[in-house]
């Protein structure tokens, strides 16, 4: 263990590793401890009266007195969502930017003061915030909605930087994303943490801007004579905004269905986003008097969510408003892990219909969020961390994260994969995991969100889809940095947290059994499978579709 006669940081990781959503991380500099983001996951359709997902915050109610606030990088559900449920426990400064800060507003209702300070506080992107010893420094990035940040922590032991959600190239809407030479230029001393966006770091290439989606819906709208429906994320302002523009230039008038696409809406409109369309944008009772080919409905539903406008409509009429043969309906989003399923069946009734039904797949009608690889390259690149930890994602994510980190020129001792209730300390010593602190899932149901034990969700699976387990073997047999790990991703396969755990335990011994035998690496494929169905069989799970991802990170590419 290191011994510390210096500062040191502690970095606390409570959600959003391994996993998509639930992000939230602790950072602890002295009696300080700060909280990045701070959100919701959503279960899988397999597990009835489960309604969403939060961490489990137990370390920060152990820790309240010295807690002095939560900050947010932007206002996805992935980021924000478990707000009310940590409030409700927690009390604690929120500091957030614009829009993020009337979402939140909207959820955790009441003017409530913490400490004698204001409860939420809404953030001037490119400023300074001092915060107990730890001045907080947001600076902004290109993300999906509006006012997205990153956040730069300057502590007595050094610099992190944590990149939040973010790409390449100029937002749609909001203040220039950062450019990260200059960043990097004013920065008074070397970065010793970086935490980067995960997300699609196993996408080759560069994200591409979000500019040219416009005259792709533009060629869509011109050539339609009937209504036109586009569904997007309700927090994908600049994407609106897009569709927006492309309906006033060709005479088009627009109607917004659903609640959270028209509240986040209101809010943009509110911030000045979508000024210049007051004669564009008409209630659904004004729409129906319209020809079709003058019509434009923006609504929820591109997830293929149950109960959204969509939806809805795919089952039969909605406010009036009826989707049939001969319209056209884009849909402008990448679909979420879990969701591909209940997407597909919607466009199959869809298209029987009659409806011509546009994705990313038949037209540029929507780019990606988030950074590729040779965009996290050029980060790495340019700010040469001293330490590197890759967040939001699945570990098959962090750890393709880990080998762009290692050509990037970081060494690979220096590169920490990280599991919920991991707690990495950082000092001038070096740097070594410590106790693990209480984490986990906490499953939430109903408008008061009660809390639904973890240890009856085996019970409540409806084992009509088994969904998908990953396996990501982290494999290096060099002499000098010996490593043999597995990590546990799953898509639509749940399982309690004991079952997990126990699957991570037991492909684990799998696997140092198998190198300790010499079993050639090509043979683990097939072993891991057998021996994970094994234990499957034996405790009476049904079988999900079982993927074997080996990371070697000394192998040329």
């Amino acid at each position: 263990m290191i011994k510390l006669d210096s500062p040191s940081i502690k970095i606390v990781i409570l959600g959003g590793l391994g996993e998509f959503g639930c992000n939230m991380m602790a950072i602890e500099s002295g009696e300080d401890i700060v909280v990045i983001d701070a959100g919701l996951g959503f279960p899988p359709e397999n597990t009835p009266g489960v309604e969403i997902i939060v961490p489990n915050i137990s370390y920060l109610k152990e820790n309240q007195k010295r807690l002095r606030a939560i900050l947010i990088t932007h206002g996805h559900e992935d980021h924000i969502g478990a707000l009310p449920y940590l409030f409700s426990q927690v009390q604690v400064p929120i500091y957030a930017p614009p829009f993020a800060y009337h979402l939140i507003k909207q959820k955790i209702k009441g003017n409530f003061l913490v400490k004698d300070k204001k409860w939420l506080n809404k953030i001037i992107i490119g400023d300074y915030y001092q915060i107990g010893d730890i001045k907080v420094e947001f600076f902004p990035v290109n993300h999906s909605t509006p006012d997205s940040t990153g956040i730069i922590l300057y502590t007595k032991a050094g610099i992190i930087l944590h990149t939040g959600d973010f790409k390449r190239g100029k937002p749609l809407i909001g203040t220039n994303s950062i450019n990260w030479k200059m960043l990097y230029e004013r920065l008074p001393s070397r970065v010793r943490v970086l935490c980067s966006d995960s997300t699609y770091s196993i996408v080759s290439g560069n994200s591409e801007p979000d500019q040219i989606v416009e005259p792709h819906l533009a060629d869509i709208v011109k050539k339609t004579r009937t209504k036109v429906f586009f569904s997007t994320f309700s927090s994908s302002i600049g994407r609106i905004k897009q569709a927006l523009k492309v309906a006033k230039d060709h005479g088009r008038q627009a109607a917004i269905l659903g609640d959270s696409m028209s509240k986040k809406i209101n809010i943009a409109r509110k911030l000045g986003y979508l000024s210049g369309f007051e004669n564009t944008v008409i209630s659904v009772d004004k729409l129906k008097s319209l020809p079709s080919h003058k019509s434009m409905l923006i609504v929820t539903g591109s997830q293929g969510e149950k109960n959204s406008v969509l939806m809805r409509l795919t089952r039969g009429k909605f406010k009036g408003i009826e989707i049939s043969s001969g319209d056209c309906l884009v849909l402008s989003s990448s679909i979420v892990p879990g969701n591909e399923l209940k997407v597909a069946e919607m466009i199959q009734k869809l298209s029987v219909k009659g409806v011509k039904v546009i994705d990313q797949t038949k037209a540029k009608i929507h780019v990606r969020g988030h950074a590729l690889k040779d965009d996290l390259k050029e980060l790495i690149k340019i700010f040469q961390p001293e330490f590197f930890i890759p967040i939001h994602g699945q570990y098959e994510h962090l750890l393709e994260h880990l080998l762009i980190a290692k050509e990037a020129g970081i060494s690979r001792e220096n590169i920490w994969i990280l599991e919920r209730g991991n707690v990495l300390q950082i000092s001038s010593k070096g740097s070594e995991l410590m106790s693990p602190v209480p984490s986990g899932l906490v499953y939430l149901t109903g408008s008061a969100r009660h809390i639904i034990d973890s240890s009856v969700i085996d019970n409540i699976i409806d084992v009509g889809g088994n969904g998908v387990l990953t396996i990501s073997l982290l494999i290096n047999l060099s002499n000098k940095n010996r490593e043999l790990k597995c990590f546990v991703d799953q898509i639509e396969f749940t399982a309690s947290q004991d079952v997990l755990k126990n699957i991570k335990d037991y492909t684990q011994e799998t696997l140092e059994t198998a190198v300790a035998h010499g079993i050639k690496l090509g043979r683990l494929d097939s072993l891991m499978i057998q021996r994970v169905g094994q234990y499957l069989t034996m405790k009476n799970i049904p079988h999900p579709m079982i993927r074997i991802n080996i990371i070697n990170p000394n192998k040329t590419k």
